[in-house]
């Protein structure tokens, strides 16, 4: 069953189409996470899914009830937490919870106190006088109470410490396993996203730009920079790679295969000076429209005359470099099992660790509402939203063979 479906989802905003055409399914159960950069629509869609702003084409449904036609039911179990808060200035959190559970016609108070205690939030001051982290918990703690379906969190980190920040994504997974708690999160922290997200969204340009699933995935997206020159490009194409620039407008090569496959080629390739680091949101979504060798459409290459093969000589027979560094990996743990005398140093391993060069790993919109507690008032289309508008509840809470450059010049 499906937690959120998106259909042909459109909104402008001063002329400048914000969402164009967007199409996405979440089911129920997971966690999935949508990314984009500042100013890629995720605080409009939110403001969408919860009907605080009308589309001007498509449709969502949460839960298989229509957005608009059946907003009042779907905050029954659906929970919104936005980038910013502001919920009764004059009332302290204890009293704030209390009051979200009265909406909802909930009487049983022990979920508050285990959540403030988890999330090391007092009851002493109001909320008006609680530092912007506090009122983000308190937004947290309010969308929790009431055991949501669906938990729609934009940018959950915002004002957050990073511990208090893991403490929540836990949580949630937490919930997620225990009582298949679906959370819908709008971000642009790649990294913690692909720790702890079942699928991650990419939402560019108004429009979904690719979807991946992290349970087989091998590593975490790299950006490789090499500083030699002279180097085979098609090399690294064959095993996936994919050519971009990065920010400041430096060639350099995306990958998110298995990493054995790369540190082969870099030795084939005899590359000594590179870097091997995570790579960002940025790096990630311009990976997105560089379709790699294996991907892209080739115009045809030249056909080249095989050398005549000499009789009784063997043919030689390239090998896949995947393969290649499987292989090597399988050899080398088997040798280590059976505690194999080292080789000969004419039959030296030309994988072997110590020839190859060692890896450097290297390293909004203020939104009008809350969602729960009180009457809904719809905020008008405005990114950002001022700082002087206030925050209203409504009832919810919330791898190809290469060629051998002497052979070339031999057959010259």
């Amino acid at each position: 069953m499906s937690a959120i479906v998106i259909k042909d989802l459109s909104k402008k905003h001063r002329r400048e189409n914000i969402l164009d055409g967007l199409n996405l399914e979440v089911f129920e159960g997971e966690f999935f996470t949508l990314l984009g950069q500042e100013g890629a629509g995720k605080t409009l869609l939110a403001r969408i899914l919860m009907n605080f702003i009308k589309p001007n084409g498509g449709s969502a449904s949460i839960l298989q009830m229509d957005t608009r036609k059946e907003s009042k039911e779907i905050k029954r179990f659906c929970s919104y937490v936005p980038q910013e808060v502001w919920i009764y200035g004059n009332l302290k959190p204890l009293a704030i919870f209390k009051k979200t559970l009265a909406a909802h016609g909930l009487k049983n108070q022990d979920e508050i106190q285990n959540l403030m205690d988890y999330f090391n939030l007092s009851n002493r001051e109001k909320f008006q006088a609680l530092s912007a982290q506090d009122r983000k918990k308190v937004a947290i703690i309010n969308s929790l109470i009431t055991k949501p379906n669906l938990l729609i969190l934009d940018e959950p980190a915002k004002f957050l410490s990073p511990g208090m920040t893991e403490k929540l994504f836990k949580h949630l997974k937490y919930l997620q396993t225990s009582e298949d708690l679906t959370s819908f999160v709008l971000s642009d922290d790649l990294a913690r996203a692909q720790i702890y997200s079942d699928r991650i969204g990419f939402l560019d340009r108004g429009q979904i730009r690719g979807i991946e699933s992290m349970k087989n995935k091998e590593n975490n997206d790299k950006i490789l920079r090499i500083l030699d020159h002279g180097f085979n490009i098609h090399a690294f194409e064959a095993i996936g790679t994919k050519k971009i620039y990065d920010d400041q407008d430096n060639l350099a090569f995306f990958y998110d295969g298995y990493l054995p496959s790369l540190t082969t080629v870099l030795h084939q390739e005899r590359i000594q000076n590179y870097s091997l680091e995570d790579a960002n949101l940025s790096e990630k979504l311009a990976s997105l429209s560089s379709p790699s060798l294996k991907e892209a459409p080739q115009a045809p290459l030249k056909e080249e005359v095989a050398p005549a093969q000499v009789e009784g000589e063997e043919e030689t027979q390239r090998v896949d470099p995947v393969e290649e560094a499987r292989v090597v990996e399988d050899v080398f743990k088997l040798e280590n099992k059976a505690k194999a005398p080292a080789p000969k140093k004419e039959d030296k391993d030309p994988f072997s660790k110590e020839d190859q060069a060692p890896l450097e790993e290297g390293p909004a919109e203020k939104t009008q509402v809350i969602d729960s507690l009180g009457q809904v008032e719809e905020s008008p289309l405005s990114q950002p939203v001022s700082k002087e508008e206030t925050q209203v509840f409504e009832k919810a809470p919330g791898v190809a063979p290469l060629d051998d450059p002497e052979e070339k010049e031999a057959d010259k």
